[in-house]
């Protein structure tokens, strides 16, 4: 005949079974998928970092998922990843040299978590008088402290001697990179002619136009 198991140690076990299945049933975590992760936070039961599930990191303010689908957000859902800018400025009473030389300039700052900027159109369209005795050519060019946005200056058509009417315009478009946020960038219009100074008149004028979209 085979001995009875002894009491106590039986006795012992099935409290401890009954211990562990109370502690199961008695947390709002069962059967849900998640867990505390001892960082004021939540894992996901199948969370691997970089491989599977998620983590919600409380203590450093920080999220973690596999993969993140996105329906119908407005832009201020996603912490405005486009932000647009228009600036303008304008100039009258400069003269022309064969040198380059910078007429008109406007300027902002990088907004904060911005290091890229799409330019629409940056525009500089020039009128001016050719008071020299030559039959002279008008170039305009428009440039960014960030570097040029490709293009070649624009010049206008032979512009008679003596008073001659010369207009000019050069539009660009490109995209900026390795912007620094709380930096200032500068966008800048320049003229020359092709032989002689043109004098200082209150009849030359310049504008200068900017749209661009700030990107992260």
């Amino acid at each position: 005949m085979s001995r009875q198991p002894q009491p106590v140690p039986s006795l012992l076990r099935r409290l401890d079974a009954i211990e562990r299945q109370l502690a199961r049933k008695g947390s709002p975590f069962v059967g849900t998928g998640i867990h505390p992760n001892g960082l004021q936070g939540l894992d996901s039961d199948n969370y691997a970092s970089g491989v599977s599930g998620f983590r919600l990191d409380g203590g450093a303010g920080t999220a973690e998922f596999r993969d993140i689908t996105l329906y119908d957000l407005p832009n201020s859902a996603l912490a405005s990843p486009v932000l647009p800018a228009n600036l303008h400025a304008d100039t009258q009473t400069f003269n022309v040299k064969v040198a380059w030389q910078t007429i008109i300039s406007v300027s902002i700052t990088v907004p904060a978590g911005y290091t890229r900027a799409l330019i629409l159109n940056l525009v500089t369209a020039v009128v001016a008088y050719n008071n020299t005795a030559n039959v002279e050519f008008l170039y305009v060019q428009g440039s960014t402290s960030a570097g040029n946005v490709g293009g070649w200056p624009l010049g206008s058509g032979a512009v008679g001697a003596n008073g001659g009417t010369a207009v000019g315009s050069d539009f660009r478009t490109g995209l900026l990179t390795g912007l620094v946020p709380g930096s200032t960038l500068t966008f800048t219009g320049a003229v020359a002619s092709s032989f002689g100074t043109w004098v200082s008149s209150g009849a030359n004028l310049a504008n200068l136009d900017v749209a661009l979209l700030w990107l992260r």
